[in-house]
Parts: C-alpha cells; sequence; structure tokens
C-alpha cells in the first residue's frame, strides 16, 4: 500500500531565529519509523517578505535536506493568510497541513491530528477545548483583542470550532484544492475564511486539544498601535467573510 503524503507548510516572516530549530524539532520527531511507515512526510517554508536572514537560513536547511524540504521566497508581504494561500497552491500531496514557525506548537502536539485524517476532511489543533493547555506570555491587550475576535467568529459564524486561530491545521488536499480558488482574505482571518468555506461545502470538522506554548520572540505584532490594527482589520474581514456565498 502507498504511503499517503503529507506536506507541512512552516509561513514565515522574519523567522530567522525560529525557522532553523522549528524545522529541525519536526524532522527529527517525524523522522522516527512509526511516522516514515504511515506517511511520506515533506516540508514547505512559504518566505513572503522577509527582510532578515529567513530565505539565506532556509536555503542552508534546503540544501542539507533536499530531498524533504523545498520553499519559495515570495519578496513582497503577504500576510500569512496570502502566504498560505500561495503556498496550498503550489504543494501537492493527500494531506496539506501548516504549523506556525514559531515552535507554538510542538511536533508531538501536531501528531495528535493525524489519527483522524482518515474521517475528516479538516483536523484542526485547538486551545481551547477540554484537555488543552496554554502557557501564553503575550500582552494583555493581545489577550483581549483575541478573545474578542473568537467571540465575534462564534456570533457571526457558528463553526463547530472553539479556537479558529490557533496555527496547526491538516486538510485532505482535494477540498482545499477546490476551495483555494474561492478564498479572498489574505490577513490572519485567513483562518476563518478557510473553516467557513469548509462548513459551507459540508466538509467534516474535527477540533483536537493541544499544548500550546506561546513565544513572543521576534513577534511581529509588537506594539499597541500594530495590535489594534490588525484587530480592526481583521474585524472588517469578518464581516466581508459572512456576507459571502461558498456553495
Amino acid at each position: 500500500m502507498l504511503k499517503k503524503r503529507l506536506v507541512i507548510i512552516f509561513p514565515a516572516y522574519n523567522e530567522e531565529c525560529r525557522i532553523r530549530k522549528t524545522f529541525q524539532k519536526y524532522y527529527t520527531f517525524f523522522s522516527a519509523p512509526a511516522y516514515q511507515k504511515a506517511f511520506d512526510i515533506v516540508y514547505f517554508v512559504a518566505i513572503n517578505g522577509s527582510t532578515d536572514r529567513t530565505q539565506a537560513i532556509v536555503e542552508q536547511l534546503h540544501n542539507q535536506h533536499p530531498a524533504v524540504l523545498s520553499f519559495h521566497d515570495w519578496k513582497e508581504k503577504l500576510g500569512k493568510g496570502g502566504a498560505l494561500h500561495r503556498a496550498f497552491a503550489e504543494v501537492t500531496g493527500d494531506f496539506i497541513g501548516f504549523v506556525d514557525a514559531d515552535g507554538s506548537t510542538a511536533p508531538g502536539e501536531f501528531a495528535k491530528l493525524f489519527p483522524y485524517l482518515s474521517r475528516y476532511d479538516a483536523v484542526i489543533a485547538s486551545r481551547f477545548l477540554p484537555g488543552s493547555f496554554v502557557k501564553d506570555r503575550k500582552a494583555l491587550l493581545r489577550q483581549i483583542t483575541s478573545r474578542i475576535f473568537l467571540y465575534c467568529v462564534q456570533i457571526l459564524f457558528h463553526l463547530p470550532v472553539r479556537d479558529t486561530q490557533c496555527g496547526a491545521k491538516i486538510f485532505r488536499s482535494h477540498p482545499l484544492k477546490t476551495l483555494l480558488p474561492l478564498l479572498r482574505v489574505r490577513n490572519m482571518a485567513f483562518d476563518v475564511e478557510l473553516l467557513y468555506a469548509f462548513q459551507q461545502r459540508g466538509y467534516g470538522i474535527k477540533e483536537v486539544p493541544t499544548i500550546w506554548v506561546a513565544d513572543d520572540v521576534g513577534s511581529s505584532l509588537s506594539s499597541s498601535s500594530k495590535i489594534l490594527q490588525a484587530g480592526l482589520a481583521m474585524f472588517a474581514s469578518l464581516v466581508h467573510i459572512r456576507l459571502r456565498k461558498f456553495q
């Protein structure tokens, strides 16, 4: 029986301090025979608009692991959603997932999504289910903004999930590729649009509790003004998403 191919995408904007460590943790963990027997696991780094040494570091990693690691360096700043949208279009596999490059989701936690891939079209990690654990050193304003955003998501969309924003998700390739041309959002509300599109098309979504440890090193949202601007942009995106149809 042929192994299923799983592509793990790391969206990366100015991640020179973290991308090597995160990739090496994932590569080492999933090199274990149990995972190699079940999946053909490869990695893709979606670099967008980076002004630091992210591209150089990823190129070094690619040269060291050419069979399993590829990347694309988009010079313009696309935003997380924009980078993922382009990466989803570029990669091929039976399953396509992504995980934040900051290492907040350990590979062992990402692996907890695997058992559900045979029964669901989208399997996502959640910080807010029973059994989850969160260690978060974020500023109070970021915590409040995140909670308000998720509350608005629940009110507007009635999604069968409690946490749309956790950066660890895996999708079946066929429904993902089918829905990709319909997606418009490029900021951090991208996750909401994607999950809402899956729901509207009747695809199955499974939410799995996770252990999530925040890492603010190199965070792109380092000031109150940036946090508020990002929050307002995401709220505006929610309204646009809610007015659209994905049938």
